[in-house]
């Protein structure tokens, strides 16, 4: 039987073999090869079939050759400049796993120097974006817009291991990004061989895995799919995500929201709980974090109210002063 893609992660930095993640690797076949080549009719149609039917659509990287090595070029750039964040070992499986989103890094929202040809590929999956939202209209919900370009950067055989959470407000902004309804795009800049494994959330135990050394965009929905990107070597992923909005109002935005990772999920818990157990007041705790895990945890605990104390008015028409009474 499969593992869920969850936890079939290599811990060593490298990329799972078929027999690890117990499903065959097939080589990558484009949905959509010549996507330049098509009118727009046809190639909206196509991609918002294709998300219509299997829920994830892989197309050729259509950005130039030489962008495309400009852009690998800035990546490394970056990280040596120490531009880049490592990703908390507890959030790997809100992105896109351990091994490609070891390390991350938002792009400006604005030509800025050093991010040009990033920016340019960030274009390329805005455009394709475009096309889904003219091909599909609202038919997987209404795209109230998009997040920042993502950068994602592979594990390298001398980086440090990943970092432990200890923020709760981090933790929450992961959450937030796993739990949203979306629709990912993806930006596979080639270099060296990734293994794409996507996972259906009907069914965790099933994982189709394809590998790929090729440039290529991978669209999919985040409530049909999940992606996880393995590397054979050095890699960089580019994210841009649509953001959906498909409950009818803020009633509904609860049932909206998607499964999150089990581990992410276990840390936050843990933690309001140690907040909850604390005895007297948490010291250099936020109010609302307080409030959080005391619903959290106690919210079954009876309580006995002993006294009451309300300040009441000792004059009619509050005219005049007088001592409170006590009710």
């Amino acid at each position: 039987m499969p593992k869920p893609v969850e936890d079939a992660d290599g811990a060593a930095g490298r990329a799972p073999t078929a027999q690890e993640l117990g499903v065959p690797i097939e080589p990558l076949a484009l949905d959509i090869p010549n996507w330049s080549a098509l009118d727009w009719y046809t190639s909206e149609a196509e991609l918002a079939k294709a998300l219509q039917l299997k829920g994830f659509c892989f197309i050729n990287g259509f950005a130039e050759e030489r962008v495309r090595k400009a852009a690998l070029s800035e990546a490394t750039a970056l990280r040596a400049g120490g531009a880049l964040k490592l990703t908390p070992d507890e959030a790997t499986q809100a992105l896109l796993g351990p091994i490609c989103s070891c390390w991350t890094y938002e792009l400006a929202s604005e030509e800025a120097e050093g991010e040009e040809n990033l920016l340019e590929l960030d274009r390329c999956l805005e455009s394709v974006g475009e096309a889904i939202v003219r091909g599909s209209g609202n038919a997987f919900g209404e795209v109230t817009g998009r997040l920042p370009g993502l950068l994602h950067v592979s594990r390298g055989p001398d980086d440090p291991p990943a970092p432990k959470l200890v923020d709760p407000d981090e933790a929450l902004d992961y959450i937030a990004k796993a739990s949203q309804r979306k629709i990912g795009l993806l930006y596979l800049l080639g270099g060296c061989v990734n293994i794409v494994a996507l996972t259906p959330r009907e069914d965790l135990q099933r994982t189709f895995c394809v590998m790929t050394k090729r440039p290529a965009i991978l669209a999919y929905r985040y409530d049909v799919v999940v992606a996880r990107v393995h590397t054979t070597g050095p890699a960089c992923v580019l994210e841009a995500d649509l953001v959906l909005r498909t409950c009818s109002g803020p009633q509904m935005g609860f049932a909206d929201r998607l499964e999150v990772p089990e581990r992410l999920n276990v840390w936050l818990e843990e933690r309001f709980a140690a907040i909850a157990d604390m005895d007297g007041p948490a010291e250099g705790v936020p109010l609302t974090y307080q409030r959080e895990a005391a619903l959290a945890c106690h919210r079954s605990t009876p309580v006995r109210i002993a006294s009451l104390w309300h300040e009441l008015p000792s004059l009619p028409l509050f005219s005049g002063g007088g001592g409170p009474l006590p009710a």
